[in-house]
Formats: structure tokens, C-alpha cells, sequence
């Protein structure tokens, strides 16, 4: 996937900056870069540029401010239903979290019915996940969600991308895919303390770069 895209400051408040090209590889990709840095922002702009071009891409969108919490359990009372909504009230918030991402994954299973018959690609957005997400769960996340549903797509010849924006180590080790919000670079991290010094010295960068 190719796409144009602007930086934070370009996106909400406008200006001479052209867009950079960003290119994302199928597979699993984890956007990171400390808080303000645009993860969300460029998350919002694939998922545009993806139902601009919706002749070729199926997208699935969650967000975990949206989608996860007490927002979630009100969605499911105005659905009549209100059991879920009673369970996603009394979990903790890393529980209720999985629990929407359950019912998350059984719409993953059809729109990859969909993406087989119409021949087209299949994006999934996740922005958040790992915000209140103890670390098995989101090693289970890893294995049993993004694995699954890549080994899944690959095995019936769908051309799958999972994009996830996250703060956490446990979520870019294993030599994953990263992309830095901020320059749209490529990016791997093979130890915690790597992946630490990276985002602090980033963190500075842009501090600085606001002060002038």
C-alpha cells in the first residue's frame, strides 16, 4: 500500500507542508512514536485513503477511546443488549478491552468472506489497544489475533494489513514491522532498551522542535 500523507501540524491546522509518501508492507505493522507524535493522525489518514479507494480495500476500524469502556457498553444497551453490557461494566478496563476485541474479530471472519469474493485487499485499523492492556494479554492479542487472522488471509490468497498504533515494547518485538508516525520510516527494534532510547530521544526532539 502506497499512500500520501501529511504530518499533525499539516493535517489540523494547514499549511505549505507537502505530503510525504508512505509505504506500508502487508502483514502486521505497528505505528510508534511518544503521545502527540501522530500515530492516531496517520491511522485516520490510511483509513481514508482506504475507503477513497474502496474498490481494492475492505476496512475495519477500532478505537479503543470509542469503541472500548463505558462507551462501549452504552453502544450495547441501545442494542438491546444488555448482558454484554453488564460484563463489560464490572471488568477491569484491560477485560473489557479484549472482550470488545472479541466481538471485533467475529467482524474480521466476515469481511474476509467478502474480501475473497470481491477479490480485494483487507485492512484492519486497531488505535490504542495496548492502553490499559496487561502484558499476557497483549502477547495473547499478538498470537491468537493478528497471527490467526494473517496465517488466515494468507491460506485463502487475501492480501491482509493489521496497522496498530501502540506505546508498548511487547507490541513491536519479534522484529515487527514499525513505522515512526512523525518521518513515515521504517523502523525494527530488537531490545526494550533500543526501543526506550528511541522514543525518549524522539520525545525530546519534537519538545524542542514545539518550543521554537
Amino acid at each position: 500500500m502506497k499512500l500520501k500523507v501529511y504530518d499533525c501540524k499539516t493535517y489540523y491546522d494547514g499549511g505549505n507542508r507537502k505530503p510525504r509518501v508512505c509505504n506500508i508492507n502487508p502483514g502486521y505493522t505497528c505505528l510508534v512514536g511518544p503521545n502527540g507524535s501522530g500515530k492516531t493522525t496517520l491511522l485516520k489518514q490510511i483509513r481514508t485513503f482506504c475507503k477513497e479507494n474502496s474498490d481494492k480495500y475492505e476496512v475495519l476500524h477500532y478505537d479503543n477511546l470509542h469503541d472500548g469502556g463505558s462507551r462501549a457498553a452504552g453502544s450495547y444497551i441501545n442494542s438491546n443488549n444488555p448482558t454484554f453490557a453488564a460484563t463489560l461494566l464490572s471488568s477491569s478496563e484491560g477485560e473489557g478491552i479484549m472482550l470488545n476485541l472479541g466481538t471485533f474479530a467475529a467482524k474480521c471472519g466476515k469481511t474476509t468472506r467478502v474480501c475473497k469474493e470481491k477479490g480485494k485487499s483487507f485492512v484492519i485499523l486497531i488505535d490504542g489497544f495496548d492502553s490499559g492492556t496487561s502484558i499476557d494479554k497483549i502477547y495473547e492479542f499478538r498470537k491468537y489475533f493478528i497471527d490467526t487472522i494473517i496465517n488466515h488471509c494468507t491460506s485463502e490468497g487475501i492480501e491482509v494489513y493489521i496497522i496498530i498504533t501502540a506505546n508498548s515494547y511487547e507490541m513491536v518485538e519479534d522484529n515487527a514491522d514499525c513505522i515512526v508516525a512523525h518521518t513515515r520510516e521504517h523502523k525494527r527494534f530488537k531490545t526494550y532498551d533500543s526501543f526506550k532510547k528511541f522514543i525518549i530521544k524522539l520525545a525530546e526532539k519534537l519538545n524542542a522542535e514545539a518550543e521554537d
